[in-house]
């Protein structure tokens, strides 16, 4: 992919400075950045909805059967507080189980701490980047050994305030 290209993509991702992260994309042999962001995007989005359409989660939870979440929302409309706040309050709590999780993603111990030697003798992992090559019929994962970057330094990339993140 050409850098304009890259640019545009990573623009239309949302990505703050996406100059920056095209030349960190084509000029790194190591790192992932353009997998990281397209990972990341869909939970971007997701938690951006908190913020941008509040008012549509909250009916979707309030419409669901059996949602216990449901039954909080409602308690906190009839206490008067506002959609928008209930946003907030949800947007935080969804960045924080998120951050846990991507945190956790860039460990690969595991951050299994407590265990005898920390695990040293455990199953570990890594993210890395592949693609798709189709020759015919065949269609074939490439492994471009390069790593997905700690993920949990990159999300959210906007604040709250729709501004990117600094």
């Amino acid at each position: 992919m050409d850098k304009k290209t890259l640019i545009k993509l990573l623009y239309d991702f949302g990505i703050p400075d996406p100059e920056y992260w095209a030349d960190q994309e084509l000029n790194n042999d190591i790192w992932a950045h353009l997998a990281a962001f397209r990972f990341l995007r869909p939970l971007q989005n997701d938690l951006d909805g908190y913020l941008e359409r509040p008012e549509d989660w909250i009916n979707s939870e309030l419409n669901r059967c059996h949602s216990e979440i449901g039954h909080i929302i409602n308690s906190m409309l009839e206490a008067g507080i506002p959609p928008k706040d209930i946003g907030l309050f949800a947007y935080w709590i969804a960045r924080y189980a998120y951050i846990g999780v991507l945190h956790r993603l860039s460990d690969p111990a595991g951050g299994d701490y407590d265990l005898e030697n920390e695990g040293e003798e455990l199953p570990r992992w890594r993210l890395i980047e592949t693609y798709i090559r189709k020759d015919g019929d065949t269609v074939r994962e490439i492994n471009t050994g390069r790593y997905i970057p700690e993920l949990h330094t990159l999300f959210p990339y906007r604040n709250p305030e729709g501004k990117p993140k600094t």
